[in-house]
């Protein structure tokens, strides 16, 4: 029985820890869109 909780845990920590790198790497990809609008903007204001 404990061997099965074991199991459980274990899958649901992968799961956990899959959800935190996919959530940040979303988050990552939209601050660095937004960022390199940004500098285009900047760029397209300058020349």
């Amino acid at each position: 029985m404990m061997s099965w909780i074991i199991a459980v845990s274990q899958y649901l920590l992968l799961v956990f820890l899959l959800a935190i790198a996919v959530a940040l790497t979303l988050t990552a990809t939209l601050f660095l869109t937004i960022v390199i609008r940004e500098i285009i903007h900047i760029i397209q204001e300058r020349f």
